[in-house]
């Protein structure tokens, strides 16, 4: 697929996917997705947070009473998007010259939770139904499939890491990657806006530093991160 032309959805059941995506990865991190996914703007999903048919109805109850916001956001983001991705793709060719983007539905679902997830598995992901700068929904956007062409190369490039157990480690390289390249200059230029890391990310984004990103071939600035993350104590579980 040379460039994939993303979809604009609006569905329940997406929500109530990501829900329990966060409830699986509490396992591993904490209980931060919930926190933050969740609990942040909708503390009373803790009540009944393991009643799948209340948290349908919770989530059904919001999308009913929002419709028309809904559907207007949806639209102004598909619209902001189409003016970009032109853009978007040019840089993403120049990262990556001759690789072409993995097979999926590169779909786009609104979401009432305030963190937005990307799904590997079908090129699936969710950006918010409100939010404070409506333009920086487009650097969501670029972030998440940003995430579906570095995965396809990553795995194509260091295959030993496609078993399971590394699945954290290729999370964290993953994101200082996008990092790098999303506050980059060109990115910038294009959207307007910087990017925002996971706190535990924020040493190493500041150990390589923006211009020496930009100067170096993708492979390059992978082999770093790679030595970084497994040299940080924090993030080199399971590397």
């Amino acid at each position: 697929m040379k460039h994939p032309k993303v979809k604009f959805k609006i569905d329940t059941t997406k929500d109530l996917r990501t829900f329990r995506a966060f409830v699986n990865d509490s396992k591993y991190d904490g209980g931060r997705s919930l926190r933050w996914g969740i609990f942040r703007k909708h503390p009373s999903v803790c009540r009944f947070m393991n009643d799948r048919k209340r948290v349908d109805a919770y989530i059904r109850s919001i999308y009913k009473k929002r419709a028309g916001d809904m559907a207007e956001a949806l639209e102004f983001y598909r619209k902001q998007w189409k003016a970009k991705e032109n853009v978007f793709f040019s840089l993403t060719d120049k990262l990556f010259p001759g690789f072409f983007w993995p097979k999926g539905k590169y779909i786009a679902y609104l979401t009432i939770w305030s963190m937005f997830p990307r799904f590997l598995e079908d090129k699936t992901f969710q950006i918010p139904f409100r939010y404070r700068r409506k333009k920086y929904v487009n650097v969501i956007i670029a972030h998440e499939m940003l995430h579906f062409i570095f995965y396809e190369w990553f795995y194509k490039q260091y295959p030993r890491y496609r078993q399971p157990r590394y699945n954290y480690f290729v999370w964290n390289v993953s994101e200082i990657f996008n990092v790098l390249i999303q506050d980059s200059y060109p990115w910038i230029r294009t959207f307007g806006m910087k990017t925002m890391p996971y706190p535990e990310h924020k040493k190493i984004i500041r150990r390589i530093g923006l211009a020496w990103a930009e100067s170096r071939p993708v492979g390059r600035l992978v082999e770093d991160i790679i030595l970084k993350v497994k040299k940080e104590p924090a993030l080199r579980r399971f590397s």
